[in-house]
């Protein structure tokens, strides 16, 4: 029928006239691909019963990721939408639009936290693959700011970003959580903010994805609290994802002495524990809170 509007077609053949349109169109695209050309999906006789009533569940055995079998079909899933995309005549041309929009774009400040003369911001450049720490004084120039975390100069693949930061007090220091492939299953890393330098001591499984991490600095700098999950070696009847301790890291001025480790409070028998530090509104000295979590630190 002459004069009918089909969107697949449109999507295939039509030169798109704007960034909106073009990525549009290429998802679009993407949904019309003809379902016929793409790999069979095993069907597994897999049923539960739940009070009576039979469920059938026969693509469970796509749960599994490490499996051979989910692997292949992952990859010939892959391969057809690559191939798919590869023929489409203007994606080049979307592509090239697309970055240049946004490397174009202007970068974006967050997580500012002021300590002593020292204001920390998380920079987001669309240069770069992963956000950066910078440090500024009170004048709050961009142009002046200095980096003191670059996970991009840690991993040049880009694959490396940090989770979370906590300045000392003094600003002479700062904590930070890394973690790879957006795990956020991460390590802490402490750095010299005046150099850049990283301190030889790592805490590992200080973070871990939906019950995260925490960590608070003494008054002093001298050191830290911080939270961490059980290792594989130890029993973990609430699982590695929310159980957490709490330890100090302690080391005398200056640093970098190597740190003594203690751990000073148990896991709780839920969920862990959460810290934070935060200056009074009435006092001049650091306080440290902790609480069991869901309680919120304060």
């Amino acid at each position: 029928m002459t004069g009918v509007f089909n969107p697949c077609s449109e999507a295939r053949h039509a030169p798109p006239s704007g960034a909106k349109a073009m990525l549009g169109i290429l998802l679009l695209a993407a949904g019309c691909a003809d379902k016929a050309q793409g790999p069979a999906t095993p069907v597994d006789n897999v049923t539960d019963t739940f009070y009576g009533t039979a469920v059938p569940d026969p693509y469970r055995w796509l749960e599994d990721g490490g499996s051979p079998r989910v692997a292949a079909w992952t990859a010939d899933e892959n391969k057809r939408t690559a191939d798919y995309l590869a023929g489409l005549p203007y994606r080049t041309a979307l592509h090239d639009r697309v970055a240049a929009l946004v490397e174009g774009a202007s970068g974006s400040w967050s997580g500012i936290e002021a300590r002593g003369t020292t204001i920390f911001a998380v920079h987001a450049d669309p240069q770069r693959q992963q956000p950066v720490l910078v440090a500024l004084d009170r004048q709050l120039d961009p142009d002046k700011a200095r980096i003191v975390l670059d996970p991009n100069k840690l991993d040049a693949s880009g694959a490396t970003t940090f989770d979370w930061y906590e300045p000392s007090p003094d600003g002479r220091l700062v904590a930070a959580v890394l973690s790879k492939g957006g795990s956020e299953d991460g390590a802490v890393h402490v750095f010299d903010t005046r150099t850049g330098h990283e301190l030889d001591d790592v805490v590992p499984r200080a973070q871990y994805p939906t019950a995260g991490g925490s960590l608070a600095w003494r008054s002093d700098g001298k050191g830290f609290w911080y939270t961490r999950y059980p290792g594989e070696d130890r029993p973990r009847p609430t699982g590695i994802s929310i159980s957490r301790s709490i330890f100090i890291a302690s080391a005398p001025r200056p640093m970098p002495t190597p740190m003594s480790w203690a751990r000073i409070f148990p896991r709780s028998p839920k969920s862990g524990w959460s810290i934070a530090t935060r200056r009074a509104c009435c006092w001049p000295k650091w306080r440290t809170a902790m609480a069991a979590r869901p309680s919120i630190s304060f």
